[in-house]
This record gives C-alpha cells, structure tokens and sequence, in this order.
C-alpha cells in the first residue's frame, strides 16, 4: 500500500514539498478534512517543522504564511474557540485565506486535566465540523500521543515522531494509520510507517519509506512566532502565578484581612456605602447590582464583605447600647 505518489523534483527539499502537497494540500482541495499530530520531547523542534510544513502547503495556494501565520497558531487556551470560529467562519479576508490551524502544546499553562478536555473538545469540534464548513489541515503538538485521549486519537490521520540530537537537525519520521480488525467487536488503531512512490525521470519509480531532516522555516517566520509565542505564555505564566498568589492569600487567611478592611472602610464612610449598596427589607446591608461590576471579587467575596458590613453595624449598635446603659447607670447613681 502506498500513501503517495510523485515525481522526482530534483533535490530532496522540493521533491519533500510535493509529498507534503500530496498528502495534506490534495485532501483539502478535496473538501477532506486532515489532522496530523506531532510528538516529540521539549525543545526539539516540532511547532517548528509544523511551521515549514504549512509554509510549504501554503505556498501551493499563491499564499505567503507569513501574513496568516498568527490567525492559526493556537498558543493561549482562551483563544481556541475565537480563533477557530473565525477561520471557520471567514470573519475577513484573512480568515478566508487560513485553511491550517496549529495548537500548541499548553498543559503547563493551565491544570493538565482541565486542558487536555478543553484541547480534545476543541479538536474533535473542528475535526467534525470542518468537512462541512471548511475543510482544514490541524497540526496537533504535544509530548507524546498518549497525552491525547483514545477517543481523540482516532481523529489523527498523519502522526510526526520528531527526535533530536544536540547540533544536528531534527530527525522527523512520519506514520499513518490503519484499522486492525481481529474482531468486529474490537477494532484497533494501529500505526505505520508513511510509504510512497518516487518516479524518476527515467520512468523509474522506486518505493520510498521518508525518514526528513527538514529545515528550519524562514527567518521571518520563525521571528513573528516567537515573538507572539513569547508574548502570549509570559501573559499566561504571570495570570497564573496572579491565581497561585490569590490561592496562597486565602490559605494565609490574608484575603480575609483586605475584605474586612475593605468592609470597615465602607462602614467608616456612609457616603460610600449609600453609592454602592442598600439596606434590603431584612435590614441587611447588599451590594447594588451596578456596584457587583466595578471590584474584582467573586460572589463568594462579596457575601463576605457584607457579612463583615452586617457584623460591624451589630457591634456598633452594641457598643453605643452598653456606652447609653453605662451613662445611664452613671446618671442613676449621681441622682442616688
């Protein structure tokens, strides 16, 4: 069985070329939908041979990837659905051009289980609608392929091994899949090595089983990426040491202490506390609906804080009640 067919380009760059436009740029002229995944240990290069594979693939349609390369990259989870609502979509004509999307590797972003749900979701998502609306090539990074659910696994239709010894290039060997069925009931997915034709100029066509050294994309690409690559994890690194930070205020019982200062500074100033909330028909002090938008607390927060309203107007009111009894006394005694 072979997975591809074409002819000898005359050096090995361009002929890899026509293999990547057979197997990924054919498919998608096609209305086919392709997912490839690439596994690999960190740093050895596989959000960048993913970067020259669809520089490549681009180049097919009349495309430079450098204008589409920050529409379909997929660094920080909070742009997974916007981003591929809009390619899907054709929101402009940017997005109309974009018929690839990337996901990177984002597991030390958020909490790992949280991420990989979020991350399957959106691939079987794209992998189901995408053959109606707009066929598109999704480039899938991580570690390894089991950190990719059984269930999303089946999606994949190219898997890339990438390795890497240090000073040497990326050594990238490429497998498909196919269905062993020792029983109907049981099927299984089974991978194998990616195997083709080459004809040759003489008519010769010889079996080739690829094994790539590619090299890196252009300097320009590489420079836009890790610019925005930089960019988007430094902001998603510091919103998560923002969440460690809040966690560790609240073990520390150091949240409690703001929002009961918070509280005592309310009760201090009536003005305040008349702008931003209202006594209910309980008696209770409540914060009005406009003032839940303006402070930065949870719902949770926000009872505490008029809780600690409620306690001090009660330990005012006591206070005031013991200083009239004890002036009262003092007036009895004298009258006495």
């Amino acid at each position: 069985m072979h997975d591809f067919q074409v002819k000898w380009q005359g050096d090995v760059q361009s002929t890899t070329n026509k293999i990547i436009e057979h197997l990924f740029v054919n498919p998608l002229k096609a209305g086919m939908p392709i997912t490839i995944a690439l596994v690999g240990k960190s740093r050895v290069g596989k959000s960048v041979f993913a970067l020259a594979v669809q520089d490549a693939m681009y180049k097919v349609y009349g495309d430079d990837f450098l204008d589409i390369l920050e529409h379909v990259v997929l660094i920080k989870p909070v742009h997974y659905a916007t981003k591929v609502k809009a390619i899907l979509k054709g929101e402009t004509p940017i997005h109309k051009r974009c018929r690839t999307l990337q996901m990177d590797e984002a597991k030390f972003l958020i909490n790992s289980d949280e991420w990989q749900s979020l991350r399957s979701k959106t691939i079987r998502t794209v992998a189901a609608t995408s053959a109606t609306i707009k066929p598109i090539a999704f480039f899938i990074v991580a570690q390894m392929l089991g950190d990719i659910d059984s269930k999303t696994r089946r999606t994949i239709d190219y898997l890339f091994v990438i390795t890497r010894t240090p000073g040497k290039k990326p050594k990238v060997v490429p497998y498909t899949f196919y269905e062993k069925i020792d029983d109907l009931d049981r099927v299984k997915i089974k991978p194998r090595r990616l195997t083709g034709l080459i004809e040759y100029p003489n008519g010769k066509f010889v079996q080739y089983t690829p094994t790539f050294r590619p090299s890196l994309p252009r300097q320009e690409i590489l420079d836009k990426y890790h610019s925005f690559e930089e960019k988007d994890k430094t902001e998603e690194i510091f919103n998560l040491l923002d969440d460690i930070e809040k966690e560790s205020n609240k073990l520390s019982g150091q949240d409690k202490i703001k929002l009961k200062e918070f509280a005592e500074y309310l009760v201090e100033n009536p003005d305040k506390l008349e702008d931003i909330g209202a006594v209910n028909k309980s008696g209770a002090w409540k914060f009005s609906k406009d003032a839940l938008g303006r402070y930065n607390y949870s719902s949770k927060e926000f009872k505490e804080i008029e809780e600690f309203v409620r306690r001090s107007f009660q330990d005012r009111k006591l206070k005031e009640m013991n200083e009239y009894g004890n002036a009262e006394s003092t007036v009895l005694s004298k009258d006495n």
